[in-house]
């Protein structure tokens, strides 16, 4: 992975100047400002040269819109992840994403409800909502058209994705085919603390 740094260059110290309209004379607090700009520039700069292509992940855990509920289930607990592309069977076309969150749904609970939430459900008795999932299939859960992303693509861009849907995920599109999926944790671990600053 490339080693991120976000010690300004000298184009976003000059950038940081014009910005200010500043060039001589400079006062400490002047010269704080603009360190503080050239920092904001060089934190732009870097997030929007790092790729998608860059910080995904190429083996990516799928499901067919065959997969029963049940299956689908236990194919993402065992990956441990919370979500995964759907793929036409024997194909690389992504269909749809199903996420715990559309397990929720079918459970009678909100999108973003968290899982104590569906402790609480169960625990008050109401887990007859576990019956339906038993007759369904991916095809019928999962979320279509999914959102996704380019190889190409700003990693900065997929963020500003996510964070507009609310999603934690985007599988990666090339010419139609899926070639790897990004998630909020492939950003937070590439970029840390840097996005936090921004």
């Amino acid at each position: 992975m490339q080693h991120i740094s976000p010690d300004p260059l000298d184009d976003d110290v000059l950038e940081a100047m014009r910005e200010m309209g500043v060039f001589l004379d400079i006062t400490p607090s002047d010269a704080k400002e603009l360190f503080q700009l050239a920092h904001r520039h060089a934190v732009k700069r870097i997030c929007a040269s790092i790729s998608v292509e860059s910080l995904m992940t190429r083996t990516v855990i799928t499901l067919t819109p065959e997969h029963s509920a049940a299956e689908a289930a236990a194919i993402l607990a065992e990956a441990n992840i919370s979500g995964a592309p759907v793929i036409k069977n024997g194909g690389d076309a992504v269909l749809g994403v199903l996420s715990v969150k559309d397990f929720l749904v079918r459970l009678g609970l909100p999108r973003n409800a968290q899982a104590m939430a569906l402790v609480a459900r169960m625990l008050a008795g109401h887990s007859c909502a576990l019956t339906e999932l038993d007759t369904l299939t991916v095809g019928d859960m999962m979320t279509s058209p999914a959102l996704n992303i380019t190889p190409e693509a700003p990693a900065a861009e997929a963020a500003r994705v996510m964070t507009a849907h609310a999603v934690n995920r985007l599988p990666v599109v090339d010419g139609g085919h899926l070639v790897g999926i990004l998630s909020r944790t492939d950003l937070a671990n590439a970029f840390g603390s840097l996005l936090e600053e921004r």
